[in-house]
């Protein structure tokens, strides 16, 4: 949930704790997210619940797949990889999936 004044920790601080924390030898680490708008890269605040009840927000942050791989590896991670994956109906928004492995 969001914070008023501030966005919480990035990727760059929390992608190394999460690998400090996988056991090495072919641990997988995922994830999927809207893909980035070009040229709107970072910290993306986004409301939550539409228009219903209290205002709740988050953030997500939002990079091309060759930036995860290398936020990924950076961290430790041996193997990354990144990609959208297009939407079932042409013209709708895909899906970015990121994975890496530590070995």
């Amino acid at each position: 949930m969001g914070r008023p004044g501030g966005h919480g920790p990035g990727p760059e601080l929390l992608v190394p704790l999460v690998t400090q924390r996988l056991n090495p030898g072919g641990v997988f680490f995922v994830f999927s997210q809207p893909p980035a708008i070009p040229g709107a890269y970072g910290p993306q605040g986004m409301y939550k619940g539409g228009f219903a009840g209290p205002a709740l927000f988050t953030y997500r942050y939002s990079h091309t797949p060759e930036t995860w791989e290398e936020l990924l590896r950076t961290a430790g991670f041996t193997e990354a990889q990144a990609g959208v994956l297009d939407a079932p109906q042409r013209g709708y928004i895909g899906t970015l999936i990121v994975r890496a492995t530590r070995r």
